[in-house]
């Protein structure tokens, strides 16, 4: 693994600093302790989303830089003044601590924006299809962002780049507009409601739930009337 490790920090609003200001921050490479793998991030995506995971950082209740501490970097950059915010992509295991995890797997999870990333693996909580970072300080319900996903398996996986772009900006949006969808058609549409608009049209949450909607409206589980209206602004 050459080179140094690279990873963007933002500072904390508790710090005092000014947390419009990101910063590259260099540490050592990590090494790989037994029931650890260390991923070369090849790739992910940065929207507004992960915006909200930096504005929602220290909140008591989601704790986003609870997920990936921040390197120590001298008096500059430490887990106490800096966090970092995750990122969904596709990285490389380019050294394993554990058996059944090989060097040269490709796989999709909830990472940090940084070259080389150190995680510890469950070591009874692995599959075919996934593995798992223990986090036992964060709760249970964060168990979704503690999965990593192994690309040989996942039936929606493709190598296509375009595919890759698509899957990081989408796919960790999907399960809010599912969740949605599902509490509507739980609620038999609120009622048996026929007309649904939707702020933020431009969104990509907004993007699936329309998407949702018509997938069940065409397999007839709702009415054919029901009609979904996007509102969004001049600009979009």
């Amino acid at each position: 693994m050459p080179g140094d490790n690279l990873t963007l920090c933002v500072p904390r609003a508790s710090s005092g600093q000014d947390p419009h200001r990101p910063t590259l921050v260099k540490s050592p490479k990590p090494t790989c302790p037994t029931n650890h793998v260390i991923l070369q991030i090849d790739r992910f995506g940065f929207s507004t989303n992960n915006i909200t995971y930096q504005a929602l950082g220290e909140h008591p209740h989601f704790r986003y830089f609870d997920f990936h501490v921040a390197p120590e970097a001298g008096v500059d950059v430490s887990t106490k003044t800096h966090g970092v915010i995750p990122v969904w992509g596709f990285a490389t295991i380019v050294e394993s601590g554990h058996p059944k995890i090989q060097v040269g797997e490709r796989v999709y999870g909830y990472f940090a924006p940084t070259r080389y990333l150190l995680l510890a693996v469950s070591p009874a909580d692995i599959n075919k299809y996934a593995f798992y970072v223990p986090r036992p300080h964060l709760p249970a319900d964060r168990r979704p962002y503690n999965q990593i996903i192994r690309c040989a398996a996942d039936p929606q996986y493709a190598s296509d780049p375009v595919i890759e772009d698509l899957t990081m900006l989408y796919r960790p949006l999907f399960w809010t507009s599912y969740w949605c969808e599902d509490w509507l058609f739980s609620s038999t549409y609120r009622g048996g409601a026929y007309v649904f608009l939707i702020s933020s049209a431009s969104s990509k949450t907004a993007f699936c739930l329309a998407y949702l909607i018509k997938k069940r409206v065409a397999r007839g589980e709702v009415k054919h009337n029901v009609r979904v209206v996007g509102l969004t602004s001049t600009g979009n």
